[in-house]
């Protein structure tokens, strides 16, 4: 019987599938856990726990699917667009846009398309696709001017030329034109005009050997339409067989994908033409000329490219890279790049080949690092697509391998947050949102499942996360993941867009912990610019508008520390400043205050000494006194006064409190800065919460759990900065140890766990045990631990008795439910192992 203890301190690899709890020879075993639940595997090893959700707004239409997607001009002017169902809004800096009611432009994209839609961005414009609906572009003017129109494309792109001898005549040679074709044959699969071709562009060759273009504006029959000339003006409208239909239109479809390429644009996918790649002339985005009107091609020119496969492989999306164009396409993934290699791609020197054969979803890929990471067809796989230079050429790996069972209902959605962690974000079909912590360069491929708090009904189904985007936040430190969360609130279903807090930092403050969902934060802090050493002390703080009588907390003031991170009562308050008298009044009452001169107060065994500075709250009657300073003289046991001429003040009738007048004439002088905050027990602003049970963290401390009514909750204490939200539970589950055998591995062998060290950072509460039905409370209280104050959060080992049995399925399980941070950096059990 061996004993042991082993360490797990890498915990980067994330949940694995049950398909590897046999392979403890594995590396990812090692790094690995059997559940990670609303837990981050870091790049550096530890593991921590999911920040909350922040509430931003209920979307428009709560009825139907909402989908958010990223606009990003520049990293300190990023937006989300919501899309719903006919319209979308905007949000900047965590907040929706409102010019008097929110910013939103009216789309043709109904529910169904919106996931069907593929974006890219060029500064200001922000290009749409859809297989249904002509190419648009979203153009922001400002926070609160955005518009959008169909692109209007110049001369391009077009299918091959007319070889039929069907012709083309025109009525006139400039403006609006009779189109009048000799047959059908060749037009549309020889059916020949359809209303539909309303929009198509047609290429025309004049007598001259001269190509213009023009755009359908009326039908009339199969033979005959009404266009514009937008090109240069012919030289006759003789009937001609050289000319050639536009490929994008309401007959043939339209592109389903789009993105940027050497300086060209690039559409690819229309319905009629699902394997074919356009790409705009360089630098002239909305301009597909193939050649000039004189029939000249320049390098600058349009290109096009059919992919050649053996089956229709329909192009789902396209991605820049630099070593060519990567296409997704149903039945595997392809390189559009020039022949020669190094060169940019030009109508005459371009070639595409199939890298892999895995097929692709219908879903955009992302870009992490240099790799591109993309979802295979069925929706369960995610694959990242890197250049070996070994291969020259692509390979596809499954990320998914070591954790196929956490995308088994199929991915959504995708999304990328760089900083301050390489997470990817999924959304899955059945709600969960997914992250995969991912550094290519350290083979780090962690995964985590996260389930929001609240439900998506009546029971106790889970709130559904729906669509998943990323962008900077507003100074460009960090990125910031938005999602669409499907919620039921007060007997009603309703969506809300929610922002993910960032990641937990050594450098935050404990109050700013920020772990519930769909939650909000009371925090309404008055700068002060200046602190008296006196006595009392005098705060200054332009235009504060506290009250007498009321109580604030201080926070961040530089030089004199001694006030910070304590709550004072106000009194004295004038426009500008007021002073501070202690949150802890004497342990007497006020039984009697003389309408005199000196004026007497009586108060049995009021500890006072003559001279101290004092103040009075809530004294009922005399309300003169109230929140006033005095200086307390002629003290006896029970009485004293207070050298002031009461003889006119109303008739004192009950109670009062005597508070101490902070005396800061020994403190450190005021340098800069500081905050005041009121405390109070009212919270109000949770209407999207209402009838909830929400979870509350009050100054950094926890707070029983309190249930929305009226948009509000009371307080048990009252507190200045306050986090309100839906509670979430987050666990990690180890896998079983192998460890302490004496003849090979200690798998199927009983072990006992009797001790347990835990390694953490920034961490507090927790309960732990072998597994969720079995868990003790972790203390992080100490004996000299004020009781008024905020546990502070603990870096360091936390010692665990364990009362463990003998079995051959021994877990660690911890659990957090509360609104605090935990990050652990190592677990080390000991134990002993029977050989047997």
């Amino acid at each position: 019987m061996a004993k042991v203890s082993p360490i797990q301190n890498n915990f980067n690899g994330g949940e694995i599938s049950p398909l590897l709890y046999g392979r403890p020879d594995i590396d990812r075993y090692k790094t690995g856990l059997q559940t990670c639940l609303n837990f981050i595997p870091l790049v550096q090893g530890p593991v921590e726990r999911r920040p909350g959700t922040v509430h931003i707004v209920e979307v428009k239409t709560s009825s139907t699917a909402t989908r958010v997607v990223r606009f990003e001009f520049s990293t300190t002017q990023a937006y989300i667009i919501e899309f719903g169902n006919l319209y979308c809004r905007f949000i900047k800096d965590n907040a929706q846009i409102v010019s008097g009611t929110p910013v939103e432009l009216v789309t043709t994209y109904a529910t169904a398309d919106l996931f069907d839609l593929k974006f890219t961005q060029s500064a200001d414009i922000l290009y749409v696709t859809h297989p249904t609906y002509p190419p648009r572009k979203i153009t922001r003017t400002s926070d609160t001017a955005w518009s959008i129109t169909d692109i209007t494309f110049i001369d391009g792109p077009y299918l091959n030329t007319n070889v039929e001898t069907t012709t083309l005549g025109l009525s006139g040679t400039t403006g609006s034109v009779t189109v009048t074709a000799s047959a059908v044959t060749g037009i549309n699969d020889d059916t020949g005009f359809q209303s539909t071709d309303v929009g198509r562009l047609i290429r025309w060759q004049d007598p001259a050997n001269n190509w213009t273009y023009l755009t359908v504006t009326a039908y009339t029959s199969t033979t005959v339409v009404t266009a514009t000339i937008d090109g240069p003006d012919a030289s006759a409208s003789t009937a001609t067989a050289n000319w050639r239909l536009g490929v994008w239109s309401a007959t043939t479809g339209y592109p389903a994908t789009v993105t940027f390429h050497q300086n060209r644009l690039g559409f690819a996918g229309p319905t009629d033409n699902p394997q074919r790649v356009d790409l705009s002339r360089t630098g002239d985005f909305e301009n597909f000329a193939p050649t000039d009107a004189d029939a000249t091609v320049a390098d600058d020119h349009a290109v096009t490219n059919t992919l050649s496969a053996d089956t229709v492989n329909a192009i789902r999306w396209m991605a820049d890279d630099e070593k060519g164009l990567l296409i997704g396409t149903v039945g595997g993934e392809w390189l559009l790049r020039a022949t020669d290699a190094g060169a940019l791609v030009t109508p005459s020197n371009v070639q595409s080949k199939r890298s892999t054969a895995y097929g692709s979803a219908n879903i955009m890929p992302i870009r992490a690092g240099r790799a591109l990471l993309f979802t295979q067809r069925a929706k369960r796989k995610v694959r990242e697509l890197a250049y070996l230079f070994e291969d020259d050429g692509f390979r596809a790996p499954d990320t998914t391998l070591v954790a196929e069972h956490v995308t088994r209902t199929g991915i959504v959605e995708m999304a990328y947050q760089a900083e301050p962690q390489s997470v990817v974000w999924m959304v899955l079909t059945d709600g969960t949102l997914l992250s995969m912590t991912y550094d290519r360069d350290q083979k780090v491929i962690g995964w985590a499942r996260h389930v929001l708090g609240g439900t998506s009904d009546a029971g106790t189904t889970q709130a559904k996360a729906e669509s998943v985007a990323v962008i900077p936040n507003s100074d460009g430190t960090a990125d910031e993941v938005y999602v669409v969360v499907q919620r039921y609130i007060d007997g009603s279903s309703v969506r809300y867009i929610e922002y993910v807090k960032p990641f937990w930092e050594t450098t935050n403050d404990q109050e700013d912990a920020f772990f519930v969902d769909s939650g909000l934060t009371l925090d309404t802090p008055l700068t002060i610019s200046g602190a008296t050493q006196a006595d009392p002390c005098v705060i200054t703080a332009t235009g504060h508008g506290f009250s007498d009588g009321a109580e604030v907390r201080i926070t961040d003031v530089e030089g004199m520390t001694e006030l910070n991170k304590i709550a004072y009562f106000i009194g004295e308050a004038q426009t500008n400043d007021f002073e501070l008298f202690s949150n802890t009044k004497q342990n007497t009452t006020i039984s009697a205050i003389t309408k005199a001169n000196p004026c007497n107060v009586t108060a049995a065994d009021h500890g006072l000494s003559t001279g101290d500075e004092i103040g009075f709250f809530n004294v009922g009657g005399m309300v003169e006194l109230e929140a006033n300073g005095y200086t307390a003289t002629k003290v006896d046991d029970d009485n004293f006064t207070i050298g002031v001429d009461s003889s006119a003040y109303t008739t004192f009738t009950s109670g009062g409190d005597i508070r101490h007048a902070i005396n800061s004439t020994s403190f450190t002088a005021y340098v800069s800065g500081g905050e005041a905050r009121e405390r109070t027990t009212s919270i109000s602003g949770l209407s999207h919460l209402e009838g909830e049970t929400v979870s509350v963290l009050a100054e950094g401390s926890t707070h029983p759990d309190k249930t929305v009514a009226s948009g509000a909750i009371t307080l048990n204490r009252s507190a200045s900065k306050v986090h309100v939200g839906l509670a979430y539970t987050s666990d990690i589950q180890t896998l079983r140890p192998d460890a302490g055998a004496a003849d090979g591995t200690a798998q199927g062998k009983l072990n006992r766990i009797h001790r347990v060290i835990m390694r953490v950072l920034n961490t507090l509460g927790g309960l732990i045990g072998p597994d969720e039905d079995n868990l003790d409370t972790i203390s992080f209280r100490e004996g000299g631990d004020a009781m008024d104050t905020a546990v502070p959060l603990f870096d360091g080992d936390v010692e665990i008795e364990w009362d463990g049995e003998y079995s051959s399925d021994n877990h660690i399980f911890y659990r957090q439910n509360q609104p605090l941070p935990t990050t652990i950096e190592a677990l080390m059990p000991q134990m002993t192992t029977q050989d047997r």
